[in-house]
């Protein structure tokens, strides 16, 4: 009998609890985080965060200089840093990697990526990634 007194005290609180005029403040936290939307933190988020911040931009390229490679690879590189470190994975990434694979070990195709490299004046990374991303495009369509 008491355990069914208990039950129907605790139901009776919870109700009350419930049922309790909310406090302003309560309305507005509530109303600010149901308008706020969440950016997603992206690769592309970061790609062009960077690019947009000048400070951030000139360390980027010092990275390229010391690590000897494009201020596209180091760019790059930053973004899915950032992008990785905010929690987003990028599904696309290891089938890009493994289009780059395809394309190195094709020896005339290779050829032809350096040599439009050269052409565009840009670096080998970066005209490898574009093929990849190029053909994984035409592949989806």
């Amino acid at each position: 009998m008491s355990n069914i007194k208990l039950s129907v005290i605790s139901i009776m609180l919870f109700v009350f609890i419930g049922c309790g005029e909310s406090t302003p403040e309560a309305e507005s936290t509530v109303n600010n985080s149901t308008l706020k939307e969440e950016v997603v933190k992206d690769y592309n988020y970061y790609l062009e965060r960077i690019k947009n911040d000048e400070k951030w931009m000139i360390e980027v390229k010092k990275q390229a200089e010391e690590m000897g490679v494009s201020v596209d690879s180091a760019l790059s590189k930053n973004a899915k840093y950032m992008a990785k470190q905010n929690g987003f994975v990028d599904e696309t990434e290891n089938e890009v990697q493994a289009q780059i694979n395809i394309i190195k070990n094709n020896k005339e195709w290779y050829e032809n990526v350096k040599a439009q490299a050269k052409e565009r004046q840009i670096s080998v990374d970066s005209m490898l990634i574009r093929s990849a991303n190029y053909v994984i495009s035409q592949r989806e369509n």
